[in-house]
């Protein structure tokens, strides 16, 4: 009986032992399972970016209308935004000198020249106030531009040139004392003006 009972003792061990193994294999699976799944649920960290910031920007438009003359383009953009700005600037003032015909066309282009035969800033703005372009009494040499009216300009530039070659009497007087002041020269513009307006004789 005992022979008997020994080896039925021996044989449960052995079916508890191999129990027990099997249940710490599963057990470690269920665990390895587990961590994969956890693992793939944790949100993945976006990399910071930082945005662009908008700055002042500036650039040169260089022999306008092909006969030379300067202006200085400003605005305060992200670079992004100011890529391209300054060509569609420069393409609209020349495509309004160079599609200006006629007797019409001849005195719109004279208006060019004599706005641009001084220094002229055009300030291109992100802006509802205004459609596409907006000049201010008393800056003469200043032309605002809505950016998001560049392209097609062409057909309103000439009427902002328009804006910008008329002066006041009082104004065309002040530059005139400023000009005195600092030593500096009239364009003849402005002399045509002070002759016109009777601030000084011919």
């Amino acid at each position: 009986m005992q022979g008997i009972r020994g080896k039925y003792e021996k044989i449960k061990k052995e079916n508890e032992m191999k129990n027990s193994t099997k249940a710490r294999i599963i057990a470690g699976g269920l665990a390895v399972a587990l961590l994969f799944i956890t693992c793939a649920k944790e949100p993945k960290e976006d990399p910071i970016v930082t945005p662009e910031q908008a700055k002042d920007q500036s650039a040169t438009l260089n022999d306008l209308f092909g006969e030379g003359y300067t202006a200085t383009v400003k605005g305060k953009f992200t670079d992004t935004e100011w890529a391209g700005v300054a060509d569609k600037v420069k393409t609209a003032l020349n495509d309004g000198f160079n599609n200006a015909d006629g007797p019409s066309g001849a005195a719109l282009k004279s208006r060019f020249r004599n706005v641009f035969s001084d220094e002229v800033t055009i300030i291109v703005e992100k802006t509802t106030a205004y459609d596409k372009y907006k000049v201010v009494t008393g800056e003469f040499r200043t032309l605002y531009l809505n950016i998001n009216a560049l392209v097609g300009l062409q057909a309103d530039i000439g009427a902002a040139i328009t804006a910008m070659s008329t002066e006041t009497p009082t104004m065309v007087q002040l530059k005139k004392q400023n000009r005195v002041r600092f030593g500096g020269a009239m364009s003849p513009y402005e002399l045509a003006q002070f002759k016109k307006s009777g601030n000084i004789r011919a």
